[in-house]
């Protein structure tokens, strides 16, 4: 049996560990490799909220540099670059940006 399925890696769901280790490395290794997995899963999660005003998209965008937008905050972003006589930019990436 291998290591994964040994300690029950492959479900995301609690893992008593303490029931299925024999020793403090272990353990250690086991949360570890647990630790990696969920920032795996979370990396491939799109995210639902906007970087410039952290609320839940409404009516998303997407600018060229593939960072999605709520509409009215990047129009927001763009209006202020202009006005200060800046290219348009991604608040994200600082990319300067094309089309959007």
């Amino acid at each position: 049996m291998g290591f994964i399925a040994r300690y029950g890696l492959s479900d995301m769901s609690e893992i008593h560990i303490e029931e299925k280790v024999s020793s403090a490395e272990e353990i250690q290794l086991v949360i570890q490799i647990k630790e990696a997995l969920k920032e795996d899963v979370l990396k491939n999660i799109p995210n639902f909220y906007c970087p410039l005003t952290h609320d839940l998209l409404q009516d998303p965008v997407v600018t060229e540099d593939g960072i999605t937008y709520e509409k009215q905050a990047i129009k927001d972003w763009f209006n202020k670059c202009t006005t200060e006589n800046k290219p348009l930019t991604s608040p994200m990436t600082n990319q300067i940006l094309f089309f959007w």
